[in-house]
């Protein structure tokens, strides 16, 4: 019995641990969200909204994603021209947090915010990121440049510019789609 209470002490202090951990990187993440988003609306920063998608959009988006969305509204931020996306895409197996800005349908700047994997982090460096300056989607809902890969991070590099086509695709749905 004695030794059946110290187990579950034991159990009770790593899993507070945990907890406490999780609520930090919780914490870190929606602090580095809230920074990017701050930066890319500097004057104001326009309130969330949410995109309802369609079973259409929904198709669309998952032929984009390679896996059907995870919910069924993608939330967003919108001020005239511009848009920001903020997107938890799987590299290899764990998320990886990727903001984009849109301005007028072509990203005007794409960031990982927080990266979780083990290998492919170069992803992050400004070498990469700035491959998808002023790319835009084209009706194929292709990007419209091609992106240099980076060795070693081929799961990576897919996941930015899968996030970085759903983001237009997103943006171009809130122009009205492709029937403007």
């Amino acid at each position: 019995m004695r030794m059946r209470n110290i187990i579950f002490v034991v159990i009770a202090a790593v899993s507070t641990v945990v907890n406490a951990n999780s609520l930090h990187i919780r914490s870190s993440n929606t602090q580095i969200v809230d920074s990017f988003i701050s930066e890319m609306f500097p004057d104001t920063i326009p309130q969330s909204n949410a995109l309802w998608l369609s079973a259409e959009q929904r198709t669309q988006l998952t032929g984009i994603l390679g896996h059907a969305p995870r919910t069924l509204r993608i939330k967003y931020r919108q001020n005239a021209n511009r848009t920001l996306w903020i997107f938890d895409e799987i590299g290899k197996v764990k998320p990886i947090t990727i903001g984009v800005f849109i301005r007028a349908g072509e990203i005007a700047t794409i960031r990982v915010l927080q990266f979780r994997e083990s290998r492919g982090w170069e992803i992050k460096y400004s070498f990469f990121t700035d491959q998808f300056q002023n790319i835009a989607i084209d009706d194929q809902l292709q990007l419209t440049a091609s992106i240099d890969g980076i060795t070693g991070a081929t799961l990576s590099v897919g996941a930015m510019k899968r996030v970085a086509r759903a983001a237009l695709f997103l943006d171009h749905m809130l122009d009205g789609g492709w029937d403007k």
